[in-house]
């Protein structure tokens, strides 16, 4: 259904506004794509769900861990962080256990002065 509407929307956005086609406008374009997004969300969630279902053929053990997963990496891809916050966050903690202090970034005007330095070569 999903690549239906998106193959639907690629040519309704192709249509110039010159037309003035009286059924397609920018917001129906929009609405179309929305619904698109949401049907292939909802396509992959089915995916994601038979993996436990599979699992289950061989044995309850299997089907238990596999759910787990499944929740794991839906936590995750539902709550996707921006950037590498996470990352980060680990790092320092890695830090904070090995030197007591944790990582910082280097400011812009660290970065100037370390790249305006006479290089020990220089003459």
């Amino acid at each position: 259904m999903s690549i239906r509407i998106f193959n639907h929307v690629g040519y309704m956005i192709n249509v110039p506004l010159e037309l003035k086609h009286k059924m397609i406008s920018s917001v129906h374009v929009a609405t179309h794509l929305n619904r698109a997004g949401k049907f292939y969300s909802i396509g992959m969630r089915a995916y994601y769900f038979t993996v436990p279902l599979v699992f289950w053929l061989f044995g309850p053990h299997f089907m238990f861990v596999s759910t787990i997963g499944l929740l794991i990496a839906l936590y995750r891809i539902d709550r996707a962080q921006t950037s590498w916050s996470w990352i980060t966050r680990t790092l320092n903690r890695i830090s904070m256990r090995a030197f007591g202090r944790p990582l910082r970034a280097i400011s812009n005007d660290e970065e100037k002065v370390r790249t305006n330095a006479p290089r020990q070569f220089d003459i």
